[in-house]
């Protein structure tokens, strides 16, 4: 079942096989979120792979890997003649507000005693 890959985000798709621009979440109040795959071509792939802050993340070895629309602003869509909704070629997810503040992750690393790469903010888990 198709899930959204991002820190935090618990949305997905009800069913196996989704619309890719379409797919509702099992949430009913969400049924206008819309699910898309990351980018196979550079070098909006290692955008979006920069955007999500996953360490050692490959998402080829997920088939279901996609980031849901709740994570891009309006300004990244437009509308077809037939009315749908569809995102821009070059937008790049960049709303996140699951990710802890980078305070928390020094925190999280003094306690778990972790290692991080405090400059590009990502903890590995």
């Amino acid at each position: 079942m198709p899930v959204c890959v991002a820190f935090g985000c618990a949305n997905r798709t009800k069913c196996k096989t989704e619309s890719r621009s379409t797919a509702s979440t099992s949430d009913a109040s969400n049924s206008k979120i819309s699910f898309h795959r990351i980018p196979g071509k550079e070098p909006q792939r290692s955008s979006w792979l920069q955007a999500l802050r996953r360490a050692n993340y490959n998402p080829a070895s997920d088939a279901d890997a996609r980031v849901c629309s709740c994570h891009f602003t309006d300004s990244d869509f437009y509308f077809t003649n037939e009315g749908l909704r569809k995102i821009k070629r070059n937008a790049v997810p960049s709303v996140f507000p699951a990710f802890p503040k980078m305070k928390n992750l020094k925190k999280l690393a003094k306690i778990k005693d972790l290692p991080m790469d405090l400059q590009k903010g990502v903890c590995f888990l």
